[in-house]
């Protein structure tokens, strides 16, 4: 389930950490037609089939026979927590290329393959990606898997949709557990413990998320600090930004959202190239 819920209506999934964020990049999902038949979840193979089209590889062939779905099956929760990845989705709907869809995590920076992310998400609408992960780096970098590692842009904390303390990266080891998760008809929501990233500059740190009447974004910081930092709140887009004091009109191609800024008073958006200097 973790598989089918991590990939929104755009066919991009939540790509943390050294993932792709095209699903088929790093595994074969033809593997979801032996899982239907094994653990007899036709589920599993009716939300592959959708996917492939005309396009199936040969294991899709080799295990479709038993994977046939001959009856309609319920869709799956819109939203879903996975605790031992520390990961959350919502969702507007299934099956609606335009729908709203979140993917955001706690998480645990020591993970194999992490970044420096605790707290970051994506955020899909009207069938494009608003708020992006840039995914992995070149793995022949130097000591890309080494002591070099958060040194590169696409693994530090600032080039991630969360917050960035002084210009500096989280705790290489910190965890960040989801403490709350609630899912009804209108409303998604989950509130992440990202504190142990921040100390000790931060005494605490939460971040919420929210998917309110299952179309707009709302993401809550409660920080506290026993002295003034400089607080970064990040959100990489491939959009056009035209800014307009707490407010940012965000375009692609022919379709707009808007991003405000509720408080505090007197906070602003800036843009900011992602640009970082080669070899990267």
């Amino acid at each position: 389930m973790f598989h089918i819920q991590s990939i929104g209506p755009t066919g991009l999934t939540f790509n943390f950490s050294d993932a792709d964020p095209k699903a088929d990049a790093q595994s074969d999902p033809a593997l979801m037609f032996w899982l239907a038949q094994r653990f007899h979840r036709p589920l599993y193979a009716q939300d592959e089939r959708t996917r492939i089209g005309d396009r199936p590889n040969i294991f899709h062939l080799v295990w479709s026979p038993g994977s046939v779905v001959t009856e309609p099956v319920p869709e799956p929760t819109r939203d879903a927590i996975f605790r031992a990845v520390k990961a959350v989705y919502f969702r507007g709907a299934w099956n609606d290329p335009q729908a709203a869809y979140v993917g955001f995590k706690g998480g645990d920076n020591a993970a194999n393959h992490s970044h420096l992310d605790l707290g970051t998400f994506v955020f899909d609408i009207l069938g494009k990606r608003w708020a992006l992960d840039l995914g992995y780096d070149e793995y022949n970098l130097p000591e890309y898997f080494g002591k070099l590692r958060y040194t590169y842009y696409r693994l530090r904390t600032e080039s991630h949709n969360t917050l960035t303390i002084d210009g500096q990266n989280q705790d290489t080891k910190a965890k960040a557990p989801i403490l709350a998760f609630r899912s009804t008809p209108d409303r998604a929501e989950a509130v992440a413990d990202l504190t142990e990233g921040y100390s000790p500059k931060l005494q605490r740190a939460l971040r919420g998320i929210a998917l309110l009447n299952r179309r707009s974004l709302l993401v809550q910081d409660d920080v506290v600090a026993s002295a003034p930092v400089n607080l970064a709140w990040n959100f990489l887009t491939r959009a056009n930004i035209t800014l307009q004091g707490n407010r940012a009109l965000l375009t692609q191609d022919d379709k707009q959202i808007e991003a405000r800024i509720l408080s505090p008073q007197g906070a602003r958006f800036e843009v900011l190239p992602a640009d970082p200097p080669l070899p990267q």
